[in-house]
């Protein structure tokens, strides 16, 4: 296993995706990018049930059946749900999904050549590249 592979829960070996190398070198580069993007989901997961239950509580009919407590409750979840969008957004705004995604996106460099491929090495000095 390469180092910090546990952290991000990244088996190395043949066959897995470079989708997981490429997510893995960039929690090594920054290893709270982890911690920002689930925390950033768990935010926008919560943000969006609380605009649902808010969005389902009107389309149901409760209102007329709870009266002010179901104005209540879309208050409630109307303030949740902007509480809880404030960091998602300002991670949007700040560019950090884009720079995600993008990590993801990019292509791994050239694999190791074949070992028949391999050219000579430069000849030492004071030596003669014919010798």
């Amino acid at each position: 296993m390469r180092p910090h592979s546990r952290l991000v829960g990244v088996r190395w070996g043949k066959g897995r995706k470079v989708v997981n190398q490429a997510m893995a070198e960039r929690m090594v580069q920054d290893p709270t990018a982890l911690q920002r993007l689930i925390a950033n989901v768990i935010s926008l997961l919560i943000a969006l049930a609380a605009l649902g239950i808010a969005v389902w509580v009107l389309v149901s009919g409760q209102i007329g059946r709870q009266g002010i407590d179901a104005l209540f409750l879309i208050l409630v979840c109307l303030i949740m749900a902007f509480a809880f969008s404030l960091m998602p957004l300002q991670a949007w705004r700040a560019g950090e999904f884009r720079e995600f995604l993008s990590s993801l996106r990019r292509k791994p460099a050239a694999g190791p050549e074949t070992p028949g491929s391999e050219s000579s090495p430069p000849p030492q000095r004071g030596q003669d590249a014919s010798s």
